[in-house]
């Protein structure tokens, strides 16, 4: 039956195997740039060099915050790509939901992709690795999952309900949005360390209040075919969570365990939101031993 409710309706978007074609021959659709992180210049000339990592951030934030995790990946063998999603850091661009939400943001990264990689995905990153998983296969051989959601009902603050009360939602949106209010989230959501994520400047915040005033206003639309992608998955998937998560508490964490099949869920203690920043090793170790794992494990085949 079809959803007449138009906050439901998903944008008009194209297949994910049409975008991906679209995306790797249309010059609008090039793939972030690699301006940070390990493996500079196209991911083919390191194609037979160390175990191939790529790191997705999430927000507050951008690729910077991912660095110490990259120097921890690389003492442990591995190489990282970095990439800024677009619309943050080096990659500002398009503002329209539909170039930044997590399915052209996945086409974008796949076209990065030559060879088997795990994919580290942290906040908004983490339904944008498992988008990318369901797009690319063959390519994505594990995932590291941290601090996100997968699901149309996630828990939400109180405020984050209202935005779709008309009026009353306009006035929410701008300030859950604003430049005091990712300051605070940065500091709520860290528990341990003096580490902090970065402070996102104007061009990224407009991203920011785009992409999830749109996905919160269109749950089911929105997280409708993530939360599908993250039931199919067939490669193996590894969760990472603080315990004092302020914004996505363990619980979450487990019921994202259970729907993805054969998942495992490793729980830090003492840490909130960015485990990436706050227990960098830990992190490290995990994506180690899942690229480990998948080193010993048959690809998953492409879908039939």
């Amino acid at each position: 039956m079809t959803d007449s409710n138009p906050e439901n309706r998903a944008p008009p978007t194209l297949p994910l195997d049409a975008r991906l074609s679209a995306e790797r021959s249309s010059p609008r659709g090039a793939a972030p740039p690699l301006a940070r992180g390990s493996a500079h210049g196209s991911p083919r000339d390191h194609a037979s060099l160390k175990p191939q990592v790529l790191l997705v951030h999430g927000f507050p934030g951008n690729a910077s915050d991912l660095e110490p995790l990259e120097r921890a990946l690389e003492a442990l063998g591995t190489v990282a790509l970095r990439p800024d999603l677009l619309g943050f850091g080096a990659a500002k661009g398009p503002g329209r939901f539909e170039d930044l939400w997590v399915d052209a943001q996945a086409a974008r990264l796949a076209a990065m992709l030559h060879r088997p990689t795990v994919v580290f995905g942290h906040d908004l990153g983490v339904p944008t690795a498992v988008t990318l998983a369901a797009l690319a296969p063959r390519q994505v051989s594990g995932l590291v999952l941290s601090s996100g959601n997968l699901v149309v009902d996630p828990p939400l603050a109180p405020p984050m309900r209202l935005l779709g009360v008309p009026a009353l939602g306009n006035l929410i949106e701008a300030m859950l949005f604003s430049a005091p209010a990712n300051r605070f989230m940065a500091r709520d959501g860290t528990k341990r360390g003096d580490r902090l994520p970065a402070v996102n400047d104007a061009d990224e915040l407009r991203a920011i209040r785009v992409i999830f005033a749109t996905a919160l206003r269109r749950l089911p639309a929105t997280f409708g075919p993530v939360q599908a992608h993250a039931s199919a998955l067939r490669c193996p998937v590894h969760f990472v969570w603080g315990d004092a998560d302020p914004f996505f508490p363990v619980g979450h964490a487990r019921r994202l365990q259970q729907l993805v099949p054969g998942s495992t869920l490793q729980v830090l203690e003492g840490v909130g939101h960015f485990p990436p920043l706050e227990a960098t090793d830990a992190v490290a170790a995990a994506i180690r031993a899942m690229v480990d794992t998948v080193t010993r494990a048959p690809a998953p085949d492409e879908p039939t």
